[in-house]
């Protein structure tokens, strides 16, 4: 099976208290990709610079005028999906709107994280939790750093896993748990061969310990399906982090949670 996952980004400026269009960032596009598999709303979150709504709408949801709905606090980004998982149809076109700050440059973010059953041309390198208690050998840590250069909320600061350190074992596997975060932002994203260079990722909330450390094992259980992305060493220089993050320029400092694997299913 074909296997991907793929988190897009939306964002707005100064949307108020009044619903506005979301737009994609640079390379998203909100339309769920040709399959005929099923495909999975995973999780989605937000961040704002005041409390602030996320809807998601589309003819093929329950409506097209409130459809998918949410909101938190100023600055939160936890994952506001659960079981049952709302499934996605083939090609639709996801509509997302946001209210949040008026003031004049705020960019307001949202985040959806889908999983495909079967993508064609692509083959994802994911496994579930048993699985990874299957062929788990060690867990292992690397530090990450990046830096925004960017003040227009797009994707920032890409560099690869092993840019700041690089004591990973020759052609071996490993599975990536999740992430501890020092600095907050909307995403965390990595990109790697191992799943056909598709956008993965996970809220960037700091301070959140276990949840976020573990976050990808966790969905996988949610969802009683694999999500836990899995690249070999070999591909470490093309294996790349960024994030999103509004107007606001920051650097990123985190550590990639990693499980060593041993070789099998």
């Amino acid at each position: 099976m074909g296997l991907a996952m793929e988190v897009q980004t939306f964002q707005v400026t100064a949307p108020g208290s009044s619903f506005l269009n979301m737009l994609p960032l640079t390379g998203d596009t909100g339309v769920i990709r040709y399959t005929n598999k099923k495909v999975k709303l995973a999780a989605a979150w937000q961040r704002r610079q005041v409390i602030g709504t996320t809807r998601i709408i589309s003819p093929l949801l329950h409506d097209n005028v409130r459809g998918i709905e949410f909101s938190g606090a100023i600055g939160l980004d936890e994952p506001m999906m659960g079981a049952p998982y709302q499934s996605l149809q083939s090609q639709d076109t996801l509509t997302v709107n946001g209210t949040g700050s008026a003031v004049a440059g705020d960019i307001e973010q949202s985040c959806l994280l889908l999983r495909y059953d079967d993508l064609p041309g692509i083959q994802g390198n994911f496994i579930d939790s048993q699985q990874l208690n299957r062929r788990f050998v060690n867990r292992f840590g690397v530090k990450v750093a990046m830096a925004s250069a960017l003040a227009t909320g797009q994707y920032d600061g890409s560099v690869a896993i092993n840019a700041a350190e690089d004591v990973f074992k020759a052609n071996t596997e490993y599975a990536i748990l999740g992430l501890s975060i020092q600095n907050p932002c909307t995403l965390i994203g990595i990109k790697s061969p191992d799943w056909g260079n598709l956008r993965v990722g996970m809220p960037g909330v700091p301070l959140q310990g276990f949840r976020t450390g573990n976050y990808f094992v966790d969905l996988s259980d949610r969802m009683g399906a694999a999500c836990i992305p899995v690249f070999n060493s070999a591909n470490k220089l093309t294996t790349l982090l960024d994030f999103a993050h509004d107007e606001n320029l920051l650097a990123i400092n985190c550590h990639v949670i990693l499980a060593e694997l041993r070789s099998g299913s």
